[in-house]
């Protein structure tokens, strides 16, 4: 039987009436063409939405939806005596407000009544006529809609993630993999206080979601206040050409470019270091992670210029890449190695063990393999009796670049 247009939507008024449970007769009531704006407010560790859209005849509408035994729509009054419209058969759709020719959406009533003074007025001239996403936040947004929503959630959930990793130590019959889960935590609050500092001390955002051709179109603008940790994160990001992206593998799905490049190698080499003593605590030995550090600072001196990394989903197996300038071609080589052999070092060695299987690292022609396999010889995600699972890590060097492949089929992607 062919389908009617309430359960095949055709355009995106229609979909939007279903989405809301209006009649399909409301759907041209809609008018899609002007902006759909919205609202995120702060709730103590809620975040309810509000969004309105613009709609002609709203008189019309108000007895299309609520006129007659037959309407969807039941009416009652909000706080301030405002006339809210709740759905007759499902309750759980989203409440409506009509107001000012808007037609106002929110799973929340407080909030739907908060916001609906603002998106009922008339929308900002930038960018309203312009398709797509548009998102504006100014630093009290900043605050109360995602870093103190963020700061209440984690504070709240440290103590119930400290039992669980407790639990799951006694489930397993043995120590935590890592660090212990108090130190484990810490390290997690330190990283969280740091990237939240750096949300903290920006004044605005704004960032334009742009449908294209052949994809999407992300642009953001950061406003950082001056001297502050998003500033410090800005400065290090350095603008320079996009031309390595015109020399990609066929059948990319994701590429990241960087221009950047690091400027103190032996602090990278520290923060390394640093990072893993916090990770494995006296698990590792200060002097193996200084040294685990060291490879990562060969890296840093290795690497100058634009650098690619990116992944493939299919060749015949997903694989990763990377694609950069070549500095120093020795400090390369000796880095990947000392990155491919920590599998070796016991501390990673038993923490593999325990959840991949045994893994060894054998030479082969143009880099290193990886084999992982199980004591019983399956490796905990094969069947009985499949093969061990090969990883390789291969590159080949050409004037002043470097291409490496990362995968079972790193072969393939790096013949490319």
């Amino acid at each position: 039987q062919p389908l009617g247009p309430a359960a095949s939507p055709l355009n995106a008024e229609i979909l939007l009436a279903n989405l809301l449970g209006l009649p399909v007769l409301a759907a041209d009531s809609l008018a899609l063409d002007q902006p759909i704006r919205g609202v995120i407010l702060s709730n103590g560790s809620k975040l309810p939405v509000v969004f309105g859209v613009k709609v002609r005849h709203e008189a019309e509408l108000l007895t299309l939806l609520t006129a007659g035994s037959a309407a969807s729509f039941a009416q009652h009054k909000g706080a301030g005596g405002a006339l809210l419209l709740r759905h007759k058969a499902n309750p759980e759709l989203p409440l409506l407000m009509l107001k000012q020719g808007t037609l106002l959406c929110s799973s929340d009533e407080p909030a739907l009544l908060a916001a609906a003074a603002y998106l009922s007025q008339p929308a900002p001239a930038s960018g309203a006529s312009v398709p797509g996403v548009h998102l504006d936040l100014n630093q009290i947004a900043l605050k109360k809609g995602l870093i103190d929503p963020i700061q209440h959630n984690w504070l709240t959930q440290q103590q119930s993630l400290n039992a669980l990793m407790q639990q799951q130590a006694i489930t397993r019959g043995r120590a935590a993999d890592l660090a212990d889960p108090s130190s484990a935590l810490a390290s997690l609050s330190s990283m969280l206080t740091q990237s939240l500092d750096v949300v903290a001390s920006l004044n605005a955002v704004k960032a334009d979601l742009q449908p294209k051709a052949d994809g999407i179109e992300l642009q953001a603008e950061f406003d950082a206040t001056s001297g502050g940790a998003a500033q410090a994160a800005i400065d290090r990001f350095t603008p320079g050409t996009v031309e390595p992206l015109s020399g990609l593998p066929v059948g990319v799905r994701l590429a990241v470019l960087s221009n950047n490049e690091e400027a103190d190698p032996r602090a990278l080499g520290d923060r390394v270091a640093a990072g893993l003593s916090g990770l494995f605590a006296q698990r590792m030995p200060a002097q193996q992670a200084q040294l685990i550090g060291s490879y990562f600072q060969d890296l840093a001196v290795a690497l100058s210029g634009p650098c690619v990394v990116g992944w493939l989903p299919a060749v015949p197996d997903s694989g990763g890449f990377l694609l950069a300038h070549l500095a120093d071609g020795k400090a390369f080589a000796r880095a990947i190695e000392g990155i491919v052999r920590l599998v070796e070092i016991p501390a990673v060695k038993q923490v593999l063990a325990n959840w991949v299987g045994a893994v060894t690292v054998r030479p082969v022609s143009g880099g290193f393999e990886l084999s992982f396999r199980s004591s019983s010889g399956v490796a905990p995600n094969q069947k009985p009796g499949a093969e061990a699972k090969r990883i390789s890590v291969l590159w080949r060097t050409q004037g002043d670049r470097v291409y490496l492949a990362l995968g079972s089929s790193a072969a393939i992607i790096l013949a490319q």
